[in-house]
């Protein structure tokens, strides 16, 4: 939804605005997934104690713990996976963005050129025009 609105996005501050609430999104992510990671890991020991204490007299119950662990790590490495893809599908999209800014403030610009104003953002972009 972020990445639809800032690429339709027309001025610079509505797209302060949505890359701040982006940049919001990615860190209480980020923060979430340490977490579940984290989470994980007790999990993970608390099965190999399990394991270690019943493995004999139940089991049924290590072998199940063992595949919900298994399913959720899985589940787990999805959505991380899912989340990367997202994350890079966004980030080509924002330099495209500015690679087609720059070309219109800047037609004869080399591709070298483009690539270095897509470093600085669009911002910069637009103060160097200004400037010459």
């Amino acid at each position: 939804r972020l990445k639809a609105e800032y690429l339709r996005a027309t001025t610079t501050d509505l797209e302060k605005s949505l890359l701040k609430q982006l940049d919001d999104t990615i860190l209480k992510t980020s923060s979430e997934n340490a977490k579940t990671k984290s989470l994980l890991d007790k999990m993970r020991e608390g099965n190999a104690e399990f394991e270690k204490s019943f493995k004999t007299q139940r089991p049924s119950d290590v072998r199940i713990r063992s595949a919900l662990y298994n399913q959720l790590v899985k589940k787990f490495r999805e959505r991380v996976t899912e989340y990367q893809q997202v994350q890079s599908d966004y980030h080509d999209a924002y330099s495209s963005k500015i690679r087609r800014n720059v070309k219109l403030v800047y037609p004869t610009a080399t591709d070298e050129d483009v690539d270095k104003m897509v470093e600085l953002g669009p911002e910069e972009v637009i103060k160097r025009r200004f400037a010459d």
